[in-house]
């Protein structure tokens, strides 16, 4: 009996041993890079707030973060087609320092001729 149960049980051993461990897949979409000295920073304090949306469609809302994070973004009602309803055009930006230290600036148009960006990047 003793000599089943041992034999039970090494066998069990060999079977959890014999597949691969379970590990979720991890999503990387870009190559990953220690972050800049001074950026380690998770949780980043807020330097600049700003939210002015009056109900009429027009609005500007912006802030701006320790770790060099900005965005802004102003909205205003656009007639754009003469048979159809006013629409809101939109004009705005963002920033940060990417994990090399670069200063990634988007800036975007989004109206009735769709959506379009223009990007830049700034060396130290």
């Amino acid at each position: 009996m003793v000599k089943q149960i041992l034999l039970v049980g090494l066998l069990l051993v060999v079977a959890v041993t014999a597949f691969p461990q379970f590990q979720p897949r991890r999503e990387q979409s870009r190559r990953q890079a220690p972050a800049p000295q001074g950026q380690e920073n998770m949780n980043p304090g807020l330097i600049r707030s700003e939210n002015v949306n009056p109900g009429t469609g027009n609005f500007n809302w912006g802030y701006e973060t320790e770790d060099h994070q900005t965005q802004d973004v102003v909205g205003r009602l656009k007639k754009a087609y003469p048979d159809k309803p006013e629409i809101i055009a939109i004009d705005g930006s963002h920033s940060h320092l990417d994990a090399f230290g670069v200063k990634v600036t988007t800036t975007y148009t989004a109206d009735e001729n769709g959506y379009r960006e223009m990007r830049k990047y700034d060396q130290k």
